[in-house]
């Protein structure tokens, strides 16, 4: 059953809730952590779920007065979490592992039963796993609460190193780039090189309208050319995995 939040018992979407459960995958797609997200919330002043539960039964199991619309990020990471909102139903999701304790504990994801299609989503399955993806990738949000849209994916071309997102802000003007990991932590040679984030977002916006204009027209040439990168990637990881592997000892 998903959760009072945004269901009845019945499973029927509820209205009120289900554009805010939209919103916050939203957010998280364009970056933001979920602390960020619950300040956003609580600064749009959107009632939490336990507000909603305690207007509608008068249940104050979650309800907080004085903070009606005060999110916790944990609140935000149980919705960007919860599979039911894309129709599915999910069993087994806890268990005990004794019956002497009385607390459940969470099943890993190969101990539960999923059943596809059991009600109307309200997230599309693409956009949920592509959340799931990037908080694998992303779990941690810089100085700002904020995830970079190339944190992670971007390597200085010179020693080879991460970026970091940097901010540079007056009271007139905010300035954000990626500087190179070894340069800024000052723990191997490089130089002081950096890209602005509006720059790159603009080039890589740019590259990706000639890659889709040129597929749209060669479409076969393309796909010819996509399957020969991904070969030769394929030959380029096992020729690294063959130079790091060690024998192993002997006991």
């Amino acid at each position: 059953m998903a959760t009072s939040w945004t269901r009845t018992k019945n499973f029927i979407i509820d209205e009120e809730a289900a554009p805010v459960v939209k919103q916050i995958y939203n957010f998280c797609l364009a970056g933001n952590g979920p602390t960020k997200i619950a300040r956003m919330l609580t600064e749009q002043q959107i009632p939490t779920p336990g507000t909603l539960e305690y207007r509608r039964t008068g249940s104050t199991r979650r309800y907080h007065p004085g903070y009606e619309c005060k999110w916790a990020t944990n609140t935000v990471v149980h919705i960007l979490e919860n599979r039911e909102y894309t129709g599915c139903l999910v069993n087994f999701k806890t268990e005990k592992l004794s019956y002497k304790v009385k607390h459940s504990v969470e099943n890993p994801p190969e101990k539960q039963v999923i059943f596809e299609n059991h009600h109307e989503p309200i997230i599309d399955t693409q956009t949920w796993e592509r959340v799931q993806e990037l908080r694998k990738q992303r779990k941690r949000p810089n100085r700002y609460d904020e995830v970079g849209l190339f944190s992670g994916i971007l390597f200085c071309a010179d020693c080879g190193s991460v970026m970091y997102q940097q901010r540079y802000q007056t009271d007139k003007r905010k300035q954000d780039c990626y500087i190179c990991g070894n340069y800024k932590k000052r723990t191997h040679d490089c130089t002081a090189h950096f890209i602005r984030t509006d720059l790159l977002t603009a080039g890589v916006l740019s590259n990706l309208r000639k890659v889709t204009s040129y597929a749209a027209k060669h479409e076969a040439r393309f796909m010819k050319l996509l399957i020969e990168q991904n070969e030769d990637g394929g030959k380029r990881r096992n020729a690294a995995k063959k130079r790091n592997w060690k024998p192993p000892r002997n006991a």
